[in-house]
Parts: structure tokens; C-alpha cells; sequence
């Protein structure tokens, strides 16, 4: 007897608990090997001090890894490695011929020929 006007007969599979079980246990097991962690693009951009429009364009220019879900996603280990770097330049202030450059989180002075790293205040 064949079935009109519906849908194939699907079959169906029928699992028990135990096997939930252990799904469930093996789920949880990776769980807790995981230890890194989804960061969006304001996150990051809050990290490294920057505006977020600055790592929206190093993830289109593929300097930084992401994933597009809807927003971008960067793994927190990518985000936090030291090889990461933001180039942003800034001039801070102009004076005669000293001109103090920010670039991501250094300060630099520029004296004539002379290059020296603005201490932290």
C-alpha cells in the first residue's frame, strides 16, 4: 500500500537514556577541556585600547582571524596574542619641532632625528 498526498515514512530511531547519558558526559567532558572563549569586536577593540572600527578592518583585511555569525566572533586566544597589533597613529600634541605620536598603546616623542618612548603616566 502506497501513501499519497504525504511525506515518505521517516524512520525513527529510539534512544534510551543511557545513551543520552553518555552524549551528555562526553558533551560536558569537552566542555571542560575548553578554555578559551568567543570574543566580539568590542571586546577586542576594548583590550587593545583601540576603536572598534580599527579591528573590524584588520579582521576584512584577514590580519586578524574571526568567524561571521551574525557579528564577528574572535577566539580570545587570537585576540590576546602578543603578535597582535593595532597600528594607530595619533598626533597628540605640536609644538616647535616635538611632536608626540601615539601608536596603540606607546607614546613616542619625536625630537628633530631623535625617537624616544614616552614613559607611562
Amino acid at each position: 500500500m502506497t501513501r499519497t498526498g504525504s511525506a515518505p515514512k521517516r524512520s525513527v530511531k529510539v534512544f534510551d537514556k543511557a545513551f543520552w547519558a553518555h552524549v551528555r558526559s562526553l558533551v560536558h567532558r569537552r566542555k571542560q577541556m575548553w578554555t578559551d572563549e568567543w570574543w566580539r569586536i568590542g571586546r577586542v577593540a576594548r583590550y587593545h585600547n583601540v576603536a572598534h572600527g580599527i579591528v573590524n578592518n584588520a579582521i576584512r583585511k584577514d590580519s586578524l582571524k574571526a568567524v561571521d555569525y551574525g557579528n564577528w566572533w574572535i577566539l580570545k586566544s587570537v585576540a590576546t596574542d602578543p603578535a597582535v597589533q593595532f597600528m594607530t597613529s595619533k598626533v597628540l600634541k605640536v609644538n616647535d619641532k616635538t611632536v608626540n605620536v601615539q601608536v596603540g598603546n606607546i607614546r613616542w616623542k619625536v625630537q628633530a632625528d631623535l625617537i624616544t618612548k614616552v614613559p607611562a603616566a
